[in-house]
């Protein structure tokens, strides 16, 4: 139980991440499929990670500094939250995608999709959630990584040498955010068509307005908190010049506004489209 009390006080961010996940989840494919994806993709991410910090494979040489959590629960040298998060953000990913690749129209819940359960399970939407959770990374992974002069902390050291660097974060470590999130994306994608087989439809466990734009609307917060953290970085007079605070905030202001135009872009001409076929 202290476990769990500390990371909602120490974590607050990775707590909003896992609850928000919950409810979107359950809510788009019922019970089962969210406590299913919470479970696989909390392993594979934590194997992922275990993986890292004994070999390098696949996000590059890594250790985390134990005494930035000394209330919370490890699992074999990895602690719990960074788990939950690939669990969390997979689903983001892959549910964001679907909502893009797929028809809009306006329904009685607002915004709807248009559901097509054979590109739900496809490999390309696998493939464009593991992309588009990478992109989120490129954002975030340079702005955690000067925790220490804001609230996260820090959290972790990178061992690695020999790669190339985005900012103090190794190129690699993109790669291995692309298998990982692939990876879970794949194998919950597996499951879910053995459920379909099995007799066990989509049941969405409550309906919640405009569903398929919360997946989307997630990452936009999340980047708007990234960007807001890195004004706060950029003005910090703590942080050392040779952090190049002024090309992070570049960095991040341009991943941000091209994500959001795209994804905005891409919903107008989607509703559009739909509405224009049915007048």
């Amino acid at each position: 139980m202290d476990y769990v009390i500390s990371m909602f006080v120490d974590r607050p961010y990775v707590v909003s991440l896992v609850i928000t996940f919950l409810i979107v989840a359950a809510a788009e494919r019922g019970w089962l499929r969210m406590f299913l994806w919470l479970i696989v993709g909390t392993f594979i991410g934590w194997l992922s990670e275990f993986t890292s910090t004994r070999t390098g494979f696949p996000f590059a040489w890594y250790e985390y500094y134990p005494a930035s959590f000394p209330n919370e629960l490890w699992i074999a040298g990895i602690p719990l939250f960074a788990s939950l998060s690939f669990a969390a953000l997979s689903y983001f990913g892959h549910s964001a995608v679907y909502t893009l690749m797929s028809p809009l129209h306006k329904g009685p819940n607002g915004i709807e999709r248009t559901e097509n359960m054979q590109l739900l399970l496809s490999l390309k939407v696998a493939l464009w959630a593991a992309l588009l959770t990478t992109w989120t990374d490129f954002v975030v992974d340079p702005v955690a990584h000067l925790g220490e002069y804001w609230f996260l902390g820090k959290i972790y050291f990178w061992i690695t040498t020999s790669a190339a660097w985005h900012f103090d974060i190794p190129l690699w470590n993109y790669f291995g955010w692309l298998l990982t999130i692939f990876t879970i994306v794949y194998a919950n994608q597996r499951i879910d068509g053995f459920l379909i087989r099995r007799g066990y439809p989509h049941r969405s466990a409550f309906r919640l307005p405009h569903l398929p734009l919360w997946s989307i609307g997630y990452f936009i917060g999340n980047y708007l908190f990234i960007l807001a953290v890195n004004i706060y970085l950029y003005y910090n007079p703590a942080v050392p010049p040779e952090k190049q605070i002024g090309l992070v905030l570049a960095n991040t202001a341009v991943f941000v506004a091209a994500f959001i135009l795209f994804t905005v872009l891409c919903i107008r001409y989607k509703l559009k489209s739909s509405a224009s076929h049915t007048s």
